[in-house]
């Protein structure tokens, strides 16, 4: 009898995690836009500011992202629905960590410009990582569950015409 082989990881790509990373920034974008502008009180300043975090955590996005799926690729593309959403919950808590990690010099440092103080800043970076909390936590799901990435091809192990001959006349 033929083992079952070894559940193979996916493919990493740089295009699919710019993909998801898009996704993911259009709605920090609008989030940093609208917090930076009530606290600035200036649009235009909210937009500056929403930029600037934009484009350094959109780098860091697709890095981290991509590192992730680099090293330790998912392992159930494919399977039953409860199988990649388990494994999606548990591998974005990681991704999501490593990112916030890179991120959060950014955005403390973006938060006290538009707020003026340590602790003013610190609400608004805590606040608003709370919500991107919850939607980094939707969009990578949603990708990983309506857009899983290819597997790796599995090696199929050649049959042997012989050895299932033996099996059948031993059956006999």
């Amino acid at each position: 009898m033929a083992a079952e082989p070894a559940p193979q990881g996916t493919e990493a790509s740089l295009e699919r995690s710019a993909m998801r990373a898009l996704t993911y920034k259009v709605g920090t974008f609008l989030t940093n836009t609208v917090a930076y502008s009530m606290t600035t009180g200036d649009m235009m300043q909210g937009l500056a500011l929403s930029s600037a975090l934009t484009a350094y955590s959109s780098v860091s996005y697709v890095l981290t992202d991509y590192f992730w799926d680099s090293a330790y690729p998912q392992m159930h593309a494919g399977d039953a629905p409860a199988e990649v959403l388990k494994e999606s919950a548990e591998r974005t808590t990681w991704k999501f960590m490593t990112y916030k990690v890179v991120n959060l010099p950014a955005l403390l440092g973006i938060s006290y410009y538009a707020t003026g103080t340590a602790s003013g800043a610190l609400g608004l970076a805590s606040g608003l990582s709370l919500f991107k909390a919850g939607w980094f936590y939707a969009n990578t799901m949603i990708w990983d569950y309506y857009s899983p990435p290819p597997s790796k091809p599995v090696p199929s192990k050649p049959v042997l015409p012989l050895a299932g001959t033996v099996m059948q006349q031993a059956a006999k």
